[in-house]
């Protein structure tokens, strides 16, 4: 593990147990429950190397899963603008949120100050949904609430081609994609707070309907 690996593991964990302060505060997490995340850096402290390696190990998703991070030298000439200015204003609620945590060290971790929580709890929310923004941009080259309700361009005669020619696989299929289609995906857009979240939903939705329709048709061309 190199010291960049180190430093940003520690920096995860760390914010891990600021975060769960904040929480505890406003009687949204547990004394429990800021405890273990203050061992788990302590452990870290203590030896880096075995405590990412057990992490690994008890989280099928660290070995394939890196936190996703915008190239903004490749990006395409009118995505950069936008990226660019959702970035500064992250920036600008960082700067504001770190101001007021600041405040918060000040303050003994006995004494309750709902208030300037609740307020760093709602800078970083807003600073959450602007990342959702900027991925929804660097995906979709627009910003999610300019994003079209229209089902999205593509080759429909490509995902014919390669569809199964047994009635019994496309039967499963046309379950599943119902499922998500007709329940799961619109429950999730209905959840999120963000217009990313939701934009990138109603794509999923408008997408899946297209498949479903073509799915059928091959269904029952078998028959």
């Amino acid at each position: 593990m190199t010291e960049d690996q180190t430093n940003a593991e520690r920096l995860k964990l760390k914010a891990n147990v600021n975060f769960l302060r904040l929480q505890l505060r406003v009687g949204k997490a547990t004394q429990e429950e800021l405890q273990l995340a203050e061992k788990a850096l302590a452990q870290f402290k203590a030896a880096p190397s075995a405590t990412l390696q057990q992490v690994g190990q008890t989280n099928p998703l660290a070995k394939n899963e890196s936190p996703w991070t915008p190239h903004g030298d490749t990006l395409p000439p009118h995505v950069a603008p936008i990226v660019e200015e959702l970035r500064k204003q992250q920036a600008e609620i960082d700067y504001e949120k770190r101001s007021l945590s600041m405040q918060l060290q000040a303050v003994p971790h006995n004494t309750p100050c709902p208030e300037l929580t609740k307020a760093i709890l709602a800078l970083r929310e807003k600073w959450m949904a602007l990342g959702d923004d900027i991925r929804y941009v660097v995906t979709h080259g627009e910003r999610p609430q300019e994003a079209s309700t229209t089902p999205p361009q593509w080759d429909a005669e490509a995902y014919r081609s390669q569809l199964p020619t047994d009635r019994y696989t496309l039967s499963k299929m046309i379950d599943n994609l119902s499922i998500n289609v007709r329940y799961k995906w619109p429950k999730r857009m209905a959840q999120t707070d963000t217009l990313a979240k939701k934009a990138e939903y109603q794509t999923k939705i408008s997408k899946g309907e297209i498949e479903l329709s073509i799915l059928q048709q091959q269904f029952n061309a078998l028959k």
